[in-house]
């Protein structure tokens, strides 16, 4: 009798130390400090069970889940894995299409617009010489001026908008992640 009892009492054992957040192996990467802070007498064991799986949390970011993940869809439905990866696959085609479909059409827009300025411009320009042949020479004068400060704004403006796309690229491409901010130590403080 006494053995059934041991055995029962080893079983529950084991399932409370498997749930026991202090032991040592559940914490796994929580640091030893907050262990201890954790073994203190009145600290709540949800409040402990809370932190440990706070630590030993993961995360993942992108278009197909870890390794593990696909290992247990294909377990739990065969064929599973392939179609991830297929369904993966297209939305990635997709997207490169719609991509590739908003760099043409804004090239298109750009051409156009740079067509219709050049033609707005000699527009202007042949008013210009018009008036300056009609005895208007001031008038005339003053239109042909205007057309190439405008356009010379346009210029500029271009340039400008360009350079700061290029550094804002640059800086997207360059942030990464953030430097780790290092704390003075609290020995080199008096």
């Amino acid at each position: 009798m006494q053995s059934d009892n041991d055995g029962a009492d080893d079983a529950d054992g084991d399932a409370s130390r498997a749930s026991d957040p202090l032991d040592p192996g559940a914490g796994g990467n929580l640091p030893a400090l907050l262990r201890e802070a954790l073994k203190q007498p009145g600290v709540p064991s949800e409040v402990a069970r809370m932190t440990i799986a706070a630590f030993s949390a993961s995360s993942h970011s992108g278009p197909l889940p870890p390794a593990e993940q696909i290992r247990a869809y294909e377990d739990v439905l065969p064929g599973a894995a392939d179609r991830i990866l297929s369904m993966a696959e297209r939305q990635q085609a997709h997207r490169q299409q719609l991509e590739s479909l908003t760099v043409k059409e804004a090239t298109n827009r750009s051409w156009w617009g740079l067509r219709l300025g050049f033609a707005v411009s000699v527009l202007v320009v042949g008013v210009g010489a018009a008036a300056i042949l009609t005895g208007r020479s001031t008038a005339g004068l003053a239109l042909i001026i205007a057309n190439l400060a405008v356009l010379a704004g346009v210029f500029v403006y271009g340039r400008s908008d360009q350079r700061k796309e290029r550094v804002e690229k640059d800086r997207q491409t360059r942030a990464s992640v953030p430097a780790p901010q290092i704390k003075p130590s609290a020995q080199g403080e008096h």
